[in-house]
């Protein structure tokens, strides 16, 4: 449907004889962070991990784009132009970047590489043409999705960590990073004899045979990586460029790689946490393990939320309760009676002082995946006294409190800790759990609206006479996952670059 301002309505309505129908909206039921409680997940990230994500995390396709780039300069120096335009620089960095994870996709449909939905019609091709029509709608594909450079991938890393670098001259253009040109000549010299093709040679229209992709696909392989290229991950990753925070991090990581002799995650994630005494760093390393324990906590703390918020979305599913009816039905799944505790007397007997924000995770992740639902209000309970009870109520003024940031729960909880259990519950359910749900689900909404920006309905609980009832289609939505905290990624990364052998 064409969107209209208010102005145009108002115009319709002036001139409008009588009712008449609206035409339909189709807006969608949407929305991953229905507490707006994520962004703190990232920032917090950012303190131990910053400039990595959860996608990338190979070496080889940074080399790729770099070497894509570093190619389109010589193509275009060899062309004997005065100069190339940026698209047609961009047009052979994107053929490059396809034609690799299409050859890798050739060679092992499960490699781990995005773009593989996309890329589906060419697998069975015989040749395919980089140029027309079809090649441009698959450039704007993959643009801001599944291509190698794109932000939700590789894009990131290959300038943060300065694999390319800018054009001095030409905005929107890039070139690799001298200080890599090793790792680049390692990388070339595995196809050289695939150099002379039309899609490495030239600027426009090229055609490739499947087989010739699929030999490619073995010369270049993902995990074929050379010193050269390790050597270079290696200090893009940990070296003297890298982020001080970054540093340290890894630094971290590889220490509880070391103690544990593992690079399982998990076993990584707990002891970088601190949840074994015999790993417990100081000075620098400390700081920084105690900034991942506060990933963690934070990680506990959001995901036990967003777990109540799902346990009330199947509680409310075909009816209509209000507050106290809820709360009754969360106690009534508790194995102990809580009437006449207090509120910290009700946390204090589910607190135990070694739990580990990992542990608690978990626990809830997997209640939820095999749909225990019944067990996950004891579960909930021992979270929510953890991280109250057990995490400094230091107020950090970069975690916005409209976020619920764990200062501002923990200020609140101490502010009710005299209530009666039951009317605390009744405040975490109401305030931090549907309050909470319904100012970040209209507020982005309305930002979406003033934008004209996603038609996704965010809301999946309302306030009705008789108490709070679901949105159609919110009995559909998924159980919440905790949010991906980049350990993989990094641990990845090293393990490419040669941390079993250190």
């Amino acid at each position: 449907m064409a969107k209209q301002d208010l102005n145009e309505l108002v115009r319709k309505s002036a001139l409008a004889d009588g009712p008449s129908f609206c035409p339909s909206v189709n807006v969608r039921l949407g929305g991953v962070d229905p507490l707006g409680m994520r962004q703190i997940n990232f920032d917090l990230m950012d303190r131990v991990m910053p400039n990595l994500n959860n996608v990338a995390r190979h070496i080889r396709p940074l080399v790729v784009i770099a070497w894509a780039w570093r190619r389109a300069r010589q193509v275009a120096e060899k062309s004997g132009q005065a100069s190339v335009d940026v698209n047609s620089l961009e047009d052979f960095v994107d053929r490059i970047d396809v034609l690799y994870v299409w050859s890798q996709f050739l060679v092992a449909s499960n490699v781990d590489l995005p773009g593989r939905q996309v890329l589906q019609p060419l697998f069975e091709v015989d040749r395919y043409e980089f140029g027309g029509g079809e090649w441009a709608k698959r450039r704007e594909a993959r643009r801001d999705s599944t291509a190698l450079s794109a932000a939700l991938n590789y894009g990131p890393l290959a300038k943060s960590m300065e694999w390319i670098l800018p054009h001095e001259d030409q905005p929107g253009v890039f070139v690799a990073n001298p200080d890599f040109e090793n790792a680049l000549d390692d990388f070339q010299a595995q196809f050289t004899q695939y150099l002379e093709l039309p899609v490495f040679s030239r600027f426009g229209p090229v055609e490739i045979s499947r087989e010739a992709v699929q030999e490619l696909g073995v010369a270049w392989a993902l995990g074929n990586l050379t010193d050269s290229e390790r050597k270079a991950a290696k200090r893009a990753m940990k070296g003297e460029p890298a982020p001080t925070a970054r540093k340290r991090g890894i630094e971290l990581m590889e220490a509880a790689c070391a103690f544990g002799k593992t690079s399982e995650s998990r076993s990584i994630r707990k002891l970088m946490a601190g949840c074994m005494p015999k790993f417990q760093q100081e000075g620098s390393l400390g700081l920084t393990q105690e900034a991942w324990r506060n990933v963690q906590v934070r990680q506990a703390f959001r995901l036990a939320m967003e777990a109540l918020f799902y346990w009330v979305v199947r509680k409310l599913d075909g009816q209509t309760q209000p507050v106290d009816r809820i709360v009754s039905s969360f106690i009534s799944e508790l194995p102990d009676d809580i009437s006449g505790l207090r509120a910290e007397e009700w946390l204090r007997a589910s607190f135990e002082a070694k739990m580990c924000p990992v542990d608690i995770v978990d626990e809830i992740r997997g209640a939820l995946e095999g749909g225990e639902l019944n067990t996950l209000p004891s579960m909930l309970v021992s979270a929510l006294s953890y991280c109250l009870l057990k995490s400094p109520n230091e107020a950090d003024e970069t975690q916005r409190p409209e976020r619920l940031p764990l200062w501002r729960a923990q200020a609140e909880y101490i502010q009710h800790k005299d209530d009666k259990a039951r009317d605390f519950l009744r405040y975490i359910l109401e305030v931090w759990m549907l309050g909470q749900h319904t100012f970040w689900a209209i507020g982005r909404g309305l930002t979406d609206a003033r934008s004209r920006g996603k038609l996704i309905l965010r809301l999946k609980i309302v306030i009705e006479e008789e108490g709070w009832a679901l949105v159609p289609g919110a009995s559909s939505l998924a159980p919440p996952n905790p949010t991906p905290d980049r350990l993989d990624s990094a641990l990845s990364f090293a393990v490419e670059y040669g941390l079993e052998e250190q």
